[in-house]
């Protein structure tokens, strides 16, 4: 599990640091090839975490995660850019800092979106198709 993490991180960032030019056919199968490595990492990972309540509630309301999760990053993002503009290019500007920070960023967007599942599952559980 740990090497098919650390032959997906080679994946990714090696290239972009040495800064390899590769031909069109090669850079399309490498891209190909980056996203089944990161398909099965995922998988890989996913059958070692044990389910605890948190990631089962998660999963439980996929649907409104879905739903929300790009209104909310849209706030945050705004939010970032008007009071921590400096702070939020030098992320961006970096790789790996913007790498952890949007490991970071997602941790805390699926906290934040615990509310609006609650209210919806409590109070509006009709608009995802559920009966009280």
């Amino acid at each position: 599990r740990v090497e098919a993490l650390t032959v997906y991180l080679l994946f990714v960032f090696v290239p972009f640091f040495c800064k390899i030019k590769m031909p069109m056919v090669v850079d399309i199968l490498y891209q190909y090839l980056t996203s089944i490595i990161g398909i099965a990492t995922l998988i890989l990972i996913a059958k070692v975490v044990t389910p605890n309540k948190y990631i089962n509630y998660v999963g439980q309301n996929t649907l409104i995660y879905f739903a929300l999760h790009g209104k909310v990053y849209s706030i945050i993002q705004t939010l970032l850019k008007k009071f921590a503009g400096g702070f939020y290019a030098v992320v961006l500007n970096s790789m790996v800092v913007s790498s952890v920070f949007c490991l970071g960023l997602s941790l805390a967007l699926s906290v934040i979106l615990i509310i609006p599942a609650y209210i919806i599952n409590r109070w509006f559980p009709f608009i995802v198709g559920r009966s009280k």
